[in-house]
């Protein structure tokens, strides 16, 4: 099997594009994948008790399963969908055709098109240009080790890189 395909994901005003052309139907899923740094499996299964609205944690089952903190913008998302679902069913029911729809979102918004895995990768480029160390990002987005979060990290390095020699006074 061939390794997955690496992205850089979307720079957050990229993002910001995006999500100005997002349906209001979508936005919540399109924001909380890239700012959660979920996948979408992990997504659909978020139930209103995983989240604590007091700590702004979310338990987030699956294959990696672990308690995050949230960003305050995927705060007020949960704790609206929490307050308008009955107890048990998902916060976020699947969106079946995503992998179709998205990259016709990100040819509307005039950004790159990406898949609902890349949004976690944009998650993790933004972790990167923050400077946030490679093992915090691991633990968010629930990889041990992962080639995907080395892979995002490394070409953050390189765009640094690419940057410092930008900025030498050689004319």
């Amino acid at each position: 099997m061939p390794p997955p395909k690496i992205t850089h994901g979307l720079s957050y005003s990229e993002f910001q594009a995006l999500a100005r052309t997002t349906p209001e139907k979508r936005i919540d899923y399109v924001a909380v994948l890239a700012c959660a740094g979920l996948t979408p499996s992990e997504l659909h299964g978020i139930v209103g008790r995983d989240y604590d609205h007091f700590q702004k944690d979310l338990r987030v089952g699956g294959r990696s399963a672990r308690t995050i903190p949230v960003h305050p913008v995927v705060a007020r998302i949960l704790l609206k969908r929490a307050t308008t679902i009955r107890p048990g069913e998902p916060l976020f029911p699947r969106w079946h055709n995503i992998q179709r729809q998205l990259p016709a979102l990100c040819e509307r918004a005039r950004v790159p098109p990406i898949t609902a895995k890349d949004l976690q990768v944009s998650f993790l480029r933004w972790l990167a240009e923050a400077r946030v160390p490679e093992g915090i990002a691991r633990e968010l987005v629930g990889r041990g080790s992962s080639r995907l979060v080395v892979e995002v990290y490394r070409s953050a390095s390189n765009r640094d890189l690419r940057a410092a020699i930008s900025r030498l006074p050689i004319q």
